[in-house]
């Protein structure tokens, strides 16, 4: 459904405001920063009829840094943090963050039609497949944003968590039993 999706699709804004260890911005930040200037990069998309959420991080390779720290592990540890423990308040991500991030969804939506080629996209797909899944955006709708509650983005991530598929890319300097470990 279209509440679903919208749902989902906030879910990455809401996740890097942090986490139950790092409660907001600033001490994500200092985290990225012991990570030596690590990124990380929730996204998420439609692919088909199915929603996907990316977590990414980029991180320099333990080995090539004085004292050769886990970054590796570190850096997953974090990402799974991020994903298993976000900030919550009352069953739901903090109200003033549900806010702001639900308002500049709302302001993106309202200014797609600015990106043509994007737009005729999203109405193509939304007459060629009506009544289906792939027809809905990957940000919903603009009437389902306006109506999310703070607790919809929880339940949607706990669905995630529960029922969704997990499929893990990963390349760099380390061995692939370094990677199985740190999972």
């Amino acid at each position: 459904s279209a509440d679903a999706v919208a749902a989902r699709a906030l879910l990455p804004s809401l996740l890097v405001h942090g986490t139950a260890r790092d409660a907001d911005r600033p001490a994500i930040a200092k985290r990225m920063e012991q990570l030596y200037g690590a990124g990380i990069g929730p996204s998420i998309h439609k692919q088909g009829g199915s929603h996907v959420l990316r977590a990414a991080l980029d991180a320099v390779a333990g080995e090539f840094l004085p004292g050769r720290p886990p970054q590796l592990q570190d850096g997953l540890a974090f990402l799974g943090e991020l994903l298993a423990s976000p900030r919550l308040s009352g069953g739901g991500f903090p109200s003033a963050v549900f806010e702001r991030e639900r308002r500049q969804a709302l302001d993106a939506v309202r200014t797609r039609i600015d990106d043509r080629g994007s737009f005729a996209r999203e109405e193509a797909l939304r007459l060629a497949c009506e009544g289906e899944a792939h027809a809905i955006p990957d940000w919903g709708s603009e009437d389902a944003l306006r109506a999310m509650t703070p607790d919809a983005p929880e339940r949607a991530r706990q669905d995630l968590l529960a029922r969704g598929e997990r499929c893990i890319v990963a390349c760099g300097a380390f061995a692939d039993d370094e990677l199985v470990a740190a999972l």
